[in-house]
């Protein structure tokens, strides 16, 4: 039975529709093969000028181009060798176990790209904020490096303390006593008395305010009020400590032992042998009860003692220096002593004090 002209025309129309998509099928293909085509011809391209892979350090390819290109494809080379070079380089140091830095090393010294080592070791660097530095929080530790301070010694020697809660206090004090004297059988006997005086003391205030906020104490978990009160305990122990060893008196201050003294009984001495030696006698011809006895120096002081060396060799005080002794008798470091006094043409001398500290 003959088609009629309508189902001809509904099969050509199916025909041509199957064929329409068949080509644009084909067309997808060959344009598929062209990409990967021109990939492959691109990857051969680049792999022809791209410098060959060390063998060892120092044994690699050409350098690479240092100054820019004109060109397009000039820089686009530029570019791949750049890109290859900093391949290598991590490559290299993930090999060898080192970092980025010992990369940007490798790749200026094998390959001389300076340009690529320092654009490696820049990204995303710590140490810069627009390169990532911003990002890393600023962590604080809970301890506070504390100021050095030098070691308070005077009570920490035996100094009597007397309390004066009124501010002034007067202590009788015997300045004289008899000696006796021998007489003959019917000669009259001395008459002798002691003699007395008094000493007058006045209290003199050391005292200092640390302003600090309440919020500030509070947001601190009580740090900072923890190292407030130690450094106003330290500071002045230590400024009590230069007053009671060489203060003038002067400015509502007390006057210290150095000021204090006797002038007979401060000696000069230029060898530490007859500073030893005099300064112990001295203290043996006063009679004192010689309860608490000791040596309060200096550290320069300490250093020559400890490294004084006999004839033979051997250091004559280190062994009882080490258990805090000199002489056989307790020793204290006190860095409030100047190294830098003047005493006639000298303007490096120092001050060694040594008596009964029961007496202070």
């Amino acid at each position: 039975m003959p088609l009629t002209p309508e189902e001809l025309a509904q099969i050509r129309q199916t025909f041509t529709e199957e064929l329409a998509q068949a080509r644009a099928a084909d067309q997808a293909e060959i344009e598929r093969l062209k990409t990967e085509n021109a990939a492959i011809r691109s990857a051969a391209e680049a792999a022809a000028r791209r410098p060959p892979l060390y063998a060892a350090d120092g044994q690699a390819g050409p350098p690479v181009i240092r100054s820019v290109p004109q060109s397009k494809e000039e820089r686009q080379h530029h570019v791949i060798q750049r890109i290859g070079n900093a391949a290598r380089g991590l490559a290299r140091a993930k090999v060898t176990g080192g970092g980025v830095r010992d990369a940007a090393e490798f790749i200026e010294r094998v390959y001389g790209d300076a340009a690529t080592a320092a654009a490696l070791t820049r990204a995303l660097s710590e140490g810069v904020a627009g390169d990532g530095g911003s990002l890393v929080e600023t962590q604080y530790a809970a301890d506070l490096i504390e100021l050095l301070y030098p070691m308070a010694v005077v009570r920490n020697m035996g100094a009597q303390v007397i309390p004066m809660p009124g501010g002034n206090l007067t202590i009788h004090r015997q300045n004289g006593g008899v000696t006796g004297r021998y007489e003959g059988e019917l000669n009259n006997l001395a008459v002798q008395q002691p003699t007395t005086d008094t000493v007058q003391l006045s209290a003199k205030k050391l005292a200092v305010i640390v302003p600090a906020s309440n919020e500030l104490l509070a947001d601190t978990t009580g740090r900072v009020n923890t190292m407030i009160v130690n450094d106003i305990g330290m500071g002045l122990s230590l400024r009590e400590d230069l007053a009671f060893l060489r203060g003038d008196g002067t400015s509502n201050t007390p006057t210290g032992i150095r000021n204090q003294v006797d002038p007979a009984n401060v000696k000069t001495y230029t060898t530490l042998a007859a500073a030893l030696g005099g300064l112990r006698a001295t203290i043996r011809a006063a009679n004192l009860p010689m309860r608490r006895v000791g040596w309060v120096f200096n550290s320069d002081v300490e250093a020559l003692f400890y490294n004084v060396l006999s004839g033979v060799g051997t250091y004559v005080y280190r062994d009882e220096m080490d258990n805090g002794r000199l002489l056989g008798f307790p020793y204290r470091v006190s860095n409030q002593i100047p190294s830098n006094l003047t005493n006639g043409a000298s303007t490096a001398t120092t001050e060694i004090y040594f008596g009964d500290w029961s007496e202070v």
